[in-house]
């Protein structure tokens, strides 16, 4: 069972989260490098796109385990690029891993550690490197599907450190965390036979806010983003396949009205902005 902390204890955190510094405006980037990552027949395919000249690249790839799923994609203090990963075998301890592929331009199999505090039957839908307090993430049930519940980690044992903050409708999925320059920390959000809403949460409240919700050429999106990613620039950009055409393709999102246009293929399915 997952624990609940009291609202004293929610406070705490807030007041941790404000205080803790865990990147400077020096890591600001010049250019905007996306990096994905995408399984292909127990490989994992590791792409990367540089926005200022939209050239797609491939600069490396590594053993996948056929009973592992990937959750989510991010970049750690040290540069390094990490894949969240999901066991799906039954009757295991810890479900949630974190695995490092190496730093930009040297991709490699480098490490790899588990996440403690969790229930045997949770996952890792989403987890965010705060530019300021310790990495947030999405918890939800190993299969992906709710309820979902925000907790925060301790950046150095990788322990849950707070639970059920903010609170989460119970009947909606939730994933895709990013933050951008500002601050602003943004994710997906999806009901039953609704479309997709991008959702602001503000760790000093206790709901999440709606933004807007996701269009094409002027329609509701109805089959999910695969992960959002906000850019130095503040621009914020999601990955989907509205056409089902089996690629993903990186759309630039408008916050205003929610508008998605399509800026080119690029065949990954979680992605991250990198330095």
């Amino acid at each position: 069972m997952r624990r609940v902390i009291s609202a004293r204890s929610v406070c705490e955190i807030v007041l941790l989260i404000a205080s803790m510094t865990c990147y400077s405006s020096s890591t600001t980037l010049a250019s905007e490098v996306l990096y994905g990552v995408k399984v292909v027949e127990g490989t994992l395919v590791v792409r990367s796109l540089d926005l200022t000249g939209a050239l797609v690249e491939q600069p490396g790839s590594l053993m996948q385990p056929g009973n592992e799923r990937l959750n989510a994609m991010f970049q750690n203090q040290d540069r390094s690029i990490n894949v969240v990963r999901t066991s799906t075998k039954r009757d295991v301890t810890h479900r949630a891993l974190i695995r490092n592929i190496g730093i930009p331009g040297l991709i490699t199999d480098a490490s790899g550690r588990r996440v403690d505090g969790l229930a045997a039957t949770d996952s890792i839908s989403s987890l965010l490197i705060l530019k300021s307090g310790p990495p947030i993430a999405l918890i939800s049930h190993y299969t992906d599907t709710p309820p979902f519940s925000l907790v925060a980690f301790d950046l150095r044992s990788w322990n849950v450190i707070a639970l059920h903050l903010p609170w989460l409708d119970p009947n909606a999925r939730y994933g895709h965390l990013t933050q951008c320059p500002d601050g602003a920390i943004y994710a997906s959000s999806r009901e039953i036979e609704e479309g997709v809403h991008i959702i602001q949460i503000e760790l000093d409240r206790s709901t999440p806010r709606e933004i807007t919700e996701l269009q094409v050429d002027g329609r509701a999106l109805r089959n999910d983003v695969s992960d959002l990613a906000c850019a130095p620039s503040g621009r914020l950009y999601a990955l989907a396949d509205p056409n089902y055409s089996g690629s993903n393709s990186l759309f630039a999102v408008n916050l205003s009205n929610g508008a998605m246009t399509r800026l080119q293929i690029f065949d990954v399915d979680r992605m991250v902005f990198v330095h």
